[in-house]
């Protein structure tokens, strides 16, 4: 367990000094058209940052980090994402990572090196948020933010296996601002941070390394950038996931 977490946490630590040096957004995808890609009218919220920075948050979520793929079907295509562990035996992804599971089987891959079926438990279209039961051994939990406390600008991170990759690789962006879909009444986080296929059900972090938000959509078109990273706040998607766990 130990020798595959330091793999994935070396590449980590490349990967985040390059993006240290390098521009904070990149326009070379092409955007990922998930959850929340239509917003009919955008509502801006007020929020406050009250957050001391850890030297390295990445590191602290790397353990909890799962790559999640469903089983293919007869043509061999399958999808793949991101998850992450709340609770011993439980994972939260995106609704649309899995949605094309069959009989609700997904597989998971975990840092220590396991991989482990999980089962599709709850899931809700609307709001993109998926509940697998599974295996998680004694892999910890991640800590949960407070998105509340964030004030435009703030460094943000994700963390994912972008486009299929059995490696993690962190991006880091800042905070917009968070908006809510008045039709929907759904809040996003927007920030500049660049979402690739595969980073979706993916944390987003804060600077402590605390999970504020689960990735979800990348969208053209936001206020500071060309592309804009959406992300379903922290608090609601523990909510959901605590009511529907049986």
């Amino acid at each position: 367990m130990r020798s595959v977490l330091r793999r994935w946490l070396s590449c980590l630590l490349i990967a985040a000094t390059a993006i240290s040096l390098a521009c904070s957004s990149s326009n070379s995808a092409s955007p990922t058209a998930l959850a929340g890609s239509k917003l009919s009218s955008k509502q801006t919220v007020e929020q406050i940052d009250t957050c001391a920075p850890e030297a390295n948050p990445l590191a602290l979520v790397l353990p909890s980090l799962v790559r999640i793929s469903t089983l293919p079907d007869a043509t061999g295509s399958f999808s793949a994402g991101t998850g992450i562990i709340i609770d011993q035996g439980w994972v939260l992804t995106n609704q649309h990572v899995i949605q094309s599971a069959t009989d609700g089987i997904v597989r998971l891959n975990y840092g220590d090196g396991r991989q482990n079926p999980g089962k599709v438990i709850a899931s809700d279209v609307d709001l993109d948020l998926a509940l697998v039961k599974s295996d998680t051994g004694d892999l910890p939990a991640v800590n949960w933010g407070d998105e509340g406390h964030l004030q435009q600008g703030a460094v943000l991170f994700a963390v994912g296996f972008p486009r299929g990759s059995p490696r993690p690789f962190p991006t880091q962006g800042r905070f917009v601002q968070t908006i809510v879909d008045r039709a929907t009444g759904q809040a996003f986080i927007e920030s500049d941070v660049p979402l690739e296929h595969g980073d979706s059900g993916g944390p987003l972090l804060n600077r402590c390394g605390q999970v504020i938000g689960i990735n979800t959509a990348r969208i053209q078109g936001g206020a500071s950038s060309q592309y804009a990273g959406l992300s379903i706040p922290g608090f609601g998607a523990r909510r959901w996931a605590t009511r529907n766990r049986p």
